[in-house]
């Protein structure tokens, strides 16, 4: 699932639609969803995101998620650092 910080969907304006419980390194958390519309790839994709703020320290403030990346073939490149997005 895709994740987005709490404070992002609220100044987008995305009405909560549930909750879900994830374990986490953390421990047990309940996140809140929204549904939206997210532009990747030249596609858009409608979907329900889970609201989570990551810690500070953390240079990533969201995390594309299973629900986006299974539509495509995804080719990991460690030795380049780069991802390649096909259908």
């Amino acid at each position: 699932m895709s994740l987005i910080p709490r404070s992002v969907a609220r100044k987008l304006g995305l009405e909560g639609v549930g909750e879900i419980s994830v374990i986490t390194g953390k421990g047990k958390s309940t996140l809140k969803l929204y549904r939206t519309t997210i532009g990747f790839h030249s596609k858009e994709f409608e979907v329900m995101v889970a609201g989570q703020d990551l810690p500070k320290q953390s240079p990533i403030r969201t995390l594309l998620g299973r629900d986006i990346i299974d539509r495509f073939k995804v080719c990991f490149d460690g030795k380049r650092k780069e991802l390649e997005f096909t259908e």
